[in-house]
């Protein structure tokens, strides 16, 4: 089952009105979702007359700071911007931008890494496996490996069926897929599922992820948290 192809009327709708009407009242005039027409218009580069435009200074200040920051929050505050918009000019200027570690999480990777079960972690802070292994590294919390010695994880490869403008891809590791894609809020196909213990799927994972790299995008069809998305 594929998804609704956008017909050229309602492309040409979107590129006249799109600016002045945002994209809920585009939505409802052409019967589509939100989530679908936030996609396209981010496809075809448009942007509503209420965003705020960046300076030269604004991105100066950009360069400047963001690689001494904790968080991205404290760019925003001084650009007054949403941390969103900080993170989305910033990967647009080729700037490494890591989504940062919030008080909260690293509180709940504390009391949970140790025994609890990782891809539990990661898909409850919505991260990946990788990130959660990492940032357990730098808070020098330890884990009990008789714990994952028999833990079976899945990898998957999914396309997001639901726009195939975007030839829309995305590739993680869970220990529940059945739950894991009905938290998807998209039509998705499976295009792909390898399981193996945590070590071979995170190993898999990481040398897929190597070569798709380039093809990164971010349209938000996620609700939250990792929502790094393939084009190809």
């Amino acid at each position: 089952m594929s998804g609704k192809t956008w017909t050229n009327e309602e492309t040409e709708y979107l590129i006249t009105n799109f600016p002045s009407l945002g994209a809920s009242k585009c939505a409802e005039v052409i019967n589509r979702s939100i989530k679908s027409v936030q996609v396209k218009a981010s496809r075809l580069g448009l942007k509503t007359n209420s965003d705020k435009s960046w300076s030269e200074e604004d991105i100066q200040f950009l360069f400047d700071n963001i690689s001494s920051v904790s968080n991205l929050a404290e760019i925003a505050i001084e650009l007054n911007r949403s941390a969103i918009a900080v993170e989305q000019k910033a990967r647009s200027l080729g700037l490494k931008c890591a989504r940062f570690f919030t008080k909260e999480e690293d509180t709940f990777i504390t009391q949970n890494y140790p025994e609890g079960d990782v891809l539990e972690i990661a898909e409850t802070l919505n991260r990946s496996y990788g990130a959660i292994v990492k940032r357990a590294h730098r808070l020098k919390v330890r884990r009990n490996k008789l714990i994952d010695k028999n833990s079976i994880g899945y990898l998957y490869i999914i396309k997001f069926i639901e726009y195939p403008e975007l030839n829309l891809f995305k590739i993680g590791i869970t220990n529940n897929p059945k739950r894991r894609f009905s938290e998807f809020k998209a039509k998705i196909e499976v295009c792909s599922l390898i399981t193996g213990t945590y070590e071979q799927v995170s190993k898999a994972e990481r040398y897929l992820l190597k070569f798709i790299e380039p093809y990164k995008q971010n349209y938000f069809i996620l609700t939250s948290g990792n929502t790094e998305t393939y084009s190809c």
